[in-house]
């Protein structure tokens, strides 16, 4: 289990292990451009860089999938999440409801992909 460095916004270093580190991914408190630096290497990182804490998927990709075949549930399963897709696409959409909000949800960067995190790469 790794700590790692975290500037925040008050201009203190914070030290934070793996797992919450993770949590202020999933909480938004750090995003995939934020700069993290690896507390044993010093090595920096942007956070997007550092396996496993965002989605490997493109929140633009997913947007565009969503907005023209969202009806379908095609944004659903290039997310990962298949079983939502398959519901997605036999409700047409959730009558057009579920497909604004999916589209709201990329583009606001807040989907999340199958292991539930969040899809914030370009």
């Amino acid at each position: 289990m790794g700590t790692w460095i975290i500037t925040v916004k008050s201009g203190a270093p914070l030290g934070v292990d793996d797992e919450t580190l993770g949590q202020m991914a999933r909480d938004r408190a750090i995003q995939p451009d934020t700069v993290i630096t690896d507390q044993d290497s010093q090595m920096s990182y942007p956070a997007g860089d550092i396996p496993g804490l965002f989605s490997h998927k493109s929140w633009v990709v997913g947007f565009v999938l969503s907005v023209l075949l969202g009806y379908l549930g095609v944004d659903r399963f290039y997310a990962g999440r298949a079983g939502l897709g398959v519901v997605k696409l036999l409700t047409v959409g959730g009558g057009g409801l579920w497909w604004i909000i999916d589209a709201v949800l990329f583009a606001t960067k807040s989907a999340r992909d199958g292991q539930g995190r969040r899809i914030a790469n370009s």
